[in-house]
């Protein structure tokens, strides 16, 4: 017992876990530091403990909390760690929360705005959005980027560089590999010419009526939100969501203090936790979440 007491307290102490609070520039404590502040928050108010360091538990460090089973709060954060520490509840408890996340950006208005869509992911973007707007619609949006900074000018007009290079590099590998599919020697002329006239056509906006661009739009929008949930946004940080019990929504927090009740006085140790996972599965293809344009 005391080998994995010793082992839980290092392990915590290697963590990037905040442990006292410093000023900026004070000098960090040291590993011996860290675990003697450890083992004295642990000894004095186990339930801190497990609230502010529980994330960096294993399984097996939860026995040395078995001694304080009749402690109704240290059960609750038992309960709760054992949760986490189960893999498929916590792929379906993350799901969830970076679920109530995307409901709030979208009410925000911002981060599924079109430019910041744009901004992270713009092969898509010109695929769905940019290949059908005018050029005085592209001259509009370049105009509003100059007149915020010049360096946001810059970064957009490097961003429309960069996509229409790589839009360029996928035409002509697609009419590479067109031309070996259906070579003939006898038709070289017929298909110089179609090639001159497919050109002429690159430098003019795809033609859609105002309903295939917003259906277009939608599409692209639908994405951008699944692109959210897998954890796909390179600069957005997931970990301020996944472990945030704050994104946990109304709906399933509620079943979980049902369940909590009920376990409460049927059962004496975390290790009996048990519900069903499918109740706490959020839908993600209702009507708020994925909307076909009609």
């Amino acid at each position: 017992m005391e080998q994995e007491y010793t082992a839980m307290l290092q392990r915590v102490a290697g963590s990037n876990c905040n442990i006292i609070s410093q000023q900026r520039g004070e000098e960090e404590l040291s590993t011996d530091d860290k675990i003697n502040r450890l083992k004295q928050i642990l000894h004095d108010k186990p339930e801190t403990f497990l609230f502010r360091f529980g994330q960096y538990l294993k399984q097996k460090d939860l026995n040395y909390f078995q001694r304080f089973k009749d402690n109704a709060i240290i059960d609750h954060h038992l309960r709760q760690i054992n949760e986490n520490l189960n893999q498929s509840k916590m792929k379906i408890k993350i799901r969830n929360r970076r679920y109530e996340c995307l409901q709030q950006l979208i009410a925000d208005g911002n981060y599924f705005d079109d430019e910041e869509m744009r901004k992270r992911c713009p092969y898509l973007y010109e695929q769905y959005i940019g290949q059908y707007l005018t050029a005085d619609e592209k001259n509009q949006i370049a105009l509003r980027y100059s007149s915020t900074s010049l360096s946001s000018y810059l970064h957009y007009l490097l961003d429309e560089s960069q996509t229409k290079a790589l839009l360029e590099h996928r035409r002509k590998r697609e009419e590479e590999i067109t031309e070996e599919e259906e070579e003939d020697d006898d038709d070289d002329d017929d298909d110089d010419q179609a090639h001159n006239t497919d050109d002429q056509k690159k430098q003019e906006p795809a033609k859609a009526s105002d309903e295939e661009k917003m259906k277009s739009r939608q599409e692209f929008l639908n994405i951008m939100k699944i692109r959210f949930l897998n954890g796909e946004d390179g600069e957005f940080d997931y970990s301020q969501v996944d472990h945030n019990v704050e994104y946990d929504s109304l709906k399933v927090r509620a079943q979980d203090e049902e369940d909590d009740y009920f376990d409460d006085e049927h059962s004496e140790t975390c290790s009996d936790y048990q519900k069903d996972d499918d109740e706490n599965i959020i839908d993600y293809e209702d009507e708020s979440f994925v909307t076909d344009a009609k």
